[in-house]
């Protein structure tokens, strides 16, 4: 996750430095040309103090005029030099931050911020969902249907805003990001001392069994239920010490088989 301030930094690097060049250059030109006093005699040039208030006042478009002695020709000459230069240079900077709160990158490190904050405030104990489909869907209201509190990472946005829509009882904080990656699952609150358990219940057995393992390395207290689809999935996962490990094919199957559920499979296929 890209720090805000980075990217700030990083974006308005190009723009601070033209600032920085404008304003060093109307400076020394201010204090170099030397003015002329009411009889037409010339006049030192302006101190670095007069001549940071000038340009001050004046890249600002303020247009205060307060100055010691009036300009003269020269001077009046750089001032207008300047004020078209600091023009430009404050329209680059306000159309880049412009551009920067639309640039995507910056909004999803604001998002992994505020989600960050969310987290490290939850002051209950929590279950660390990772993957938001129908099953997870089900899962979380189920959550809130008891009053316990949940943090959901997924990797589909639109999952993510339907969440957002949702009245939940307490704060639900939610972050569109790859769950098996491990700075992912840190950000998620792996490590809060009020995380109580880890699901992973993504559609793809091989990110629920990276999860499985980054939760084992970065905090083998905590327990971590895994859904996969694949024998061979589930049983890699067991290996890598998931606690519990559902497979919805092979549970089906299993409800599928009861006798209650056969007759009621006949009944619907005669009707």
């Amino acid at each position: 996750m890209g720090s805000v301030f980075f990217i700030v930094l990083r974006r308005m690097r190009a723009p601070l430095i033209t600032l920085i060049v404008i304003y060093a250059v109307s400076l020394l030109g201010l204090v170099l040309i030397p003015g002329v006093d009411a009889n037409g005699k010339p006049t030192p040039p302006l101190s670095f103090f007069h001549a940071f208030y000038f340009v001050s006042y004046t890249a600002s478009t303020i247009g205060f005029g307060e100055i010691p002695a009036a300009f003269s020709d020269p001077q009046r000459m750089w001032a207008t030099v300047t004020i078209y230069l600091s023009v430009i240079g404050w329209t680059y900077s306000i159309l880049t931050i412009l551009a920067l709160f639309s640039d995507r990158a910056f909004q999803q490190a604001l998002a992994a911020s505020r989600f960050r904050r969310r987290v490290r405030r939850m002051a209950e104990p929590f279950y660390l969902i990772c993957g938001c489909g129908e099953t997870g869907g089900l899962l979380i209201h189920a959550l809130d249907r008891l009053g316990m509190r949940f943090v959901v990472v997924e990797l589909d946005e639109a999952r993510i805003v339907e969440l957002e829509l949702e009245d939940f009882r307490g704060d639900a904080p939610s972050l569109v990001a790859d769950a098996s990656q491990p700075q992912t699952l840190l950000l998620a609150g792996l490590r809060h001392a009020k995380c109580r358990g880890v699901l992973a219940l993504t559609n793809h057995d091989e990110a629920n069994l990276a999860i499985a393992v980054a939760v084992r390395l970065l905090n083998p207290d905590i327990p971590v239920l895994c859904r996969a689809e694949r024998a061979e999935m589930a049983a890699r996962m067991a290996a890598f010490g998931a606690d519990h490990i559902v497979n919805p094919f092979e549970i089906f199957g299993q409800l599928l088989a009861r006798p209650s559920m056969r007759r009621r499979a006949t009944a619907c296929t005669s009707g």
